[in-house]
């Protein structure tokens, strides 16, 4: 059964297979795919704590992609999603932050860095790079924040249409703002 047929866009499926493809990429298969275990109102659950995110408006809808472990959220209205993850321990690469990204990056074809910041988060820092490309043909741009705390390294993706992403991106900050890291519980 193809996904159109499913309910599940094209569009949509590009963008969760775009992040699904990198971050495999980066962290070496499925069986590392995350340490992240439930999503509420503002409050990521994983194996080692949680953290707070800022809230979505209700036009991003939470998409279950298991067993991936990560928590993925979708706008019809926007042809985008935005996505967190979390990999503690022994589940990803003691890389710079500017690496780490760039395994986000791996199937973008024909990348072009539109903007790269560093920012902080929860007292620490943070990469936030902005790069256009292809997937499958398709014209995407990606937005990403990448830091590291306490022995885990948490990513926030933005997967947009060109025509969306100045809408989307706000939302984004908003989302990613609102990080707050609270360790073991």
């Amino acid at each position: 059964m193809s996904h159109e047929r499913a309910g599940f866009p094209r569009l949509k499926w590009l963008f969760v297979s775009f992040l699904f493809l990198s971050l495999t990429h980066c962290f070496g298969g499925v069986d590392k795919t995350g340490k992240v275990r439930s999503y509420a109102p503002g409050t990521v659950r994983t194996e080692k704590g949680f953290y707070n995110v800022g809230l979505l408006p209700e036009s991003w809808r939470e998409d279950r992609i298991s067993p991936y472990r990560m928590i993925v959220f979708y706008n019809e209205g926007f042809k985008s999603s935005i996505e967190t993850d979390a990999f503690c321990d022994d589940a990803f690469d003691d890389a710079s932050l500017k690496v780490l990204t760039t395994h986000l990056h791996f199937d973008l074809v024909d990348r072009k860095i539109q903007k790269e910041k560093d920012l902080m988060l929860d007292n620490r820092g943070a990469l936030r790079t902005v790069a256009s490309g292809k997937v499958d043909g398709v014209m995407i741009v990606l937005d990403t924040v990448v830091l590291k705390k306490d022995n885990c390294l948490f990513d926030f993706v933005l997967v947009a249409s060109p025509n969306s992403y100045t809408d989307a991106a706000r939302d984004f900050e908003t989302f990613f703002g609102g990080f707050r890291y609270h360790g073991d519980i």
